[in-house]
């Protein structure tokens, strides 16, 4: 029973603090997001456990010079956003950056 408690106190202490997503995930999201030509870097991606099964994404995109309108870059990021959701139910919140 004390292996429980003290294995439980981990636990939620990482999920208090705000425990970033595993490294499957930052890899499945960044691989969704290099697939698109209209990506010039590896984005960055920031993620946080907001609960046991909600993840918060927070991610950086370097666009290239050659985008024609914002309304493409809208298009693509709410592309990246359902990818995202459909690969990994557990990110509930995406926040993307543009540069």
């Amino acid at each position: 029973m004390a292996i429980t408690a003290i294995w439980l106190a981990y636990e939620t202490k990482s999920l208090l603090i705000g425990e970033s997503a595993s490294s499957d995930i930052v890899l499945g999201i960044k691989r969704i997001i290099g697939k698109n030509d209209d990506i010039e870097d590896d984005p960055v991606v920031l993620t946080m456990h907001m609960g046991a099964d909600d993840i918060l994404a927070n991610i950086s995109i370097n666009y290239r010079d050659n985008i024609k309108s914002i309304d493409d870059i809208k298009k693509t990021n709410r592309k990246f956003e359902g990818e995202i959701m459909r690969e990994f139910p557990q990110v509930k919140n995406i926040f993307i950056e543009i540069h």
